[in-house]
């Protein structure tokens, strides 16, 4: 697939070959084999500008699913042409940008609706070889047709299998469930009111638009999914969810990682990746052996790793984590539910007709699941 810079290269030079054109012959003295090379260039023109659109969003969704650069780890461009999620996702929504282009032109943008290419829904997130974002971590994601949904939650987990002697009484493990019924929120924003000509001016301004509201979504889902409080519309985040594992600040970050990890393991969890703010991630990478001036105790592989780890764990970040609490998680013991996908929508009615203008809508609407809240830890990382 072409990257963004070649198809633009190919769009100036197709532009310079109609300019030409135009420059060298009035259009009403053209034959028609003239129209028609016209005609050709131009649609080739445009369809390579809807094609740079799609390349651009995709390395746009991309960068929000790796929102943290570290020093070039987080390079989308390098996401896309590697390995795992970054390659398969970015040309899944590259090619169902350009799907969504075809027939579905300004007129028909500013009149209805078109559903978006979102990294929500199950058949386009695959499980990723390199978690890079805390939404990549929820590889737990099921389809509902209905508002509310339920899911067996698991509240106690004490196994007491034990050999048995003839005749004698076997002892009775507690894995206490229970069901539990919630429903799915709607997550949406608006554009402030665009002018309706720019579309027609700015082939690229219709996907930029989409994407930008696209990626405000998913911002707001992940923290959601960190911190909602539960109350009104909002999901019982993480740190608000009754159950979960608690453990308390040591002596510094990394004992009190440790002993996290081992509170996990002792109670038969087996966690998968930790969730840091920026600031605690930043602690870690600069975190030196005498305090001050001596080795960083990371070492540089801390700077130069594709997936930074911490006590053999991937180490995420999340700009909706607050600083001082991580989070540690089995996760695929946490389930996001998904009624509707990202869906645009488009308004131009009532004064809005009128001025020639055009508000544009991008929601979903979702859940989340705790299959068992003790699998996340809380940790408190201000010692």
């Amino acid at each position: 697939m072409p990257t963004y810079e070649q198809l633009m290269t190919k769009a100036r030079n197709l532009s310079r070959q109609m300019e030409d054109m135009t420059s060298s012959a009035t259009a009403k003295s053209w034959t028609p084999a003239r129209q028609e090379e016209f005609a050709r260039l131009d649609a080739d023109f445009k369809s390579t500008m809807a094609d740079a659109g799609a390349a651009q969003a995709a390395n746009r969704i991309q960068a929000l699913m790796d929102p943290d650069d570290r020093g070039g780890r987080g390079n989308s461009a390098s996401r896309i042409a590697g390995k795992g999620l970054g390659s398969s996702w970015g040309r899944d929504v590259a090619d169902q940008l350009r799907q969504t282009a075809d027939g579905v032109g300004t007129k028909a943008l500013t009149n209805g609706s078109i559903g978006v290419p979102s990294p929500i829904v199950p058949d386009i997130v695959r499980q990723a070889e390199e978690p890079l974002s805390l939404l990549n971590l929820l590889v737990n994601r099921t389809a509902t047709t209905a508002n509310e949904f339920s899911y067996v939650q698991q509240n106690a987990r004490t196994n007491n299998a034990a050999m048995v002697p003839d005749g004698a009484v076997k002892p009775t493990s507690v894995f206490t469930v229970e069901e539990v019924t919630d429903r799915v929120r709607v997550l949406a924003h608006l554009s402030e009111p665009i002018t309706e000509r720019l579309f027609a001016d700015h082939v690229e301004l219709e996907r930029f638009l989409t994407v930008e509201l696209q990626a405000g979504l998913l911002e707001a889902l992940e923290g959601q999914i960190v911190a909602g409080d539960g109350t009104g519309e909002n999901l019982t985040g993480l740190l608000a969810l009754p159950g979960t594992t608690p453990v308390t600040a040591s002596a510094d970050v990394f004992t009190t990682t440790r002993k996290a990890l081992t509170t996990l393991r002792r109670a038969g969890e087996r966690p998968t990746a930790w969730v840091f703010s920026p600031e605690d991630d930043e602690e870690l990478d600069l975190a030196r052996e005498d305090g001050t001036t001596g080795q960083f105790i990371l070492g540089g592989n801390a700077l130069e790793a594709t997936q930074p780890t911490l006590w053999g764990l991937p180490r995420i970040v999340s700009p909706k984590m607050p600083a001082g609490t991580a989070l540690l998680a089995d996760w695929s013991q946490v389930r996001l539910v998904i009624r509707e996908d990202a869906r645009l929508d488009a308004d131009r009615s009532g004064e809005l007709f009128t001025h020639n203008q055009v508000v544009l809508r991008v929601e979903g609407r979702y859940g989340l699941a705790a299959l068992r809240p003790s699998a996340v830890a809380v940790v408190d990382l201000a010692a």
